[in-house]
């Protein structure tokens, strides 16, 4: 999995970009506190899969699918999502990311078939 960020000088935003082809979770995206007010999903899986966003210190403790996830967002097989939250889902401590073919807080089962990858937009 890889995780890029725009450089933010002279900006009011940046934009955070994830791969991913696996179900491990990406921890702390953003180095710390977060707002964030769109997430465009390019799923190039040949599945459904559930793009899984939890707010907090993501610790040797926690796991995918036992932690439950702040919020969860369905993307169709093959398709782009993008979902906009102009008053922003702001996230207090880190921004944890991971992505898997099952709804809900159960389950481990990666993206098959391709990658999916997220771009989000936050406050700087």
């Amino acid at each position: 999995m890889a995780v890029s960020l725009t450089p933010k000088e002279n900006l009011s935003y940046r934009t955070v970009k994830l791969e991913t082809t696996t179900a491990a979770a990406q921890t702390n995206i953003t180095g710390g506190a977060v707002t964030v007010y769109s997430i465009l999903v390019d799923n190039a899986a040949t599945a459904v899969t559930y793009v899984k966003l939890h707010d907090g210190t993501f610790s040797t403790t926690d796991a995918v699918g036992t932690t439950a996830p702040t919020c969860i967002f369905r993307v169709p097989a093959q398709t782009k999502k993008t979902i906009n939250i102009p008053s922003g889902l702001a996230f207090s401590t880190a921004l944890n990311v991971w992505c898997e073919k099952n709804a809900g807080t159960a389950g481990t089962d990666a993206p098959t078939g391709g990658t999916v990858t997220i771009y989000f937009t936050t406050g700087v």
